[in-house]
């Protein structure tokens, strides 16, 4: 399956969103069992080294200044 051009769609929506990435969104996305994630801390930074691109590609970066975690 393809993946969204999620540009295109950002650009194209008409209007702006602002998303914040938890722990269980960083699960989500990576496949990490919650049991690891919260037992395992190499599970945990893996969840969240792979997670955030992940989740800055589906959903972009925000406006300048609204990122609180560095990255």
């Amino acid at each position: 399956m393809p993946k969204p051009d999620y540009e295109t769609a950002r650009r194209e929506a008409g209007f702006t969103w602002s998303v914040g990435g938890s722990q269980g969104a960083l699960r989500a996305v990576t496949g990490v069992p919650i049991r690891e994630f919260n037992l395992d801390p190499s599970a945990c930074a893996e969840a969240y080294r792979r997670g955030r691109p992940l989740l800055r590609e589906m959903f972009g970066r925000g406006k300048a200044g609204e990122q609180r975690c560095a990255g």
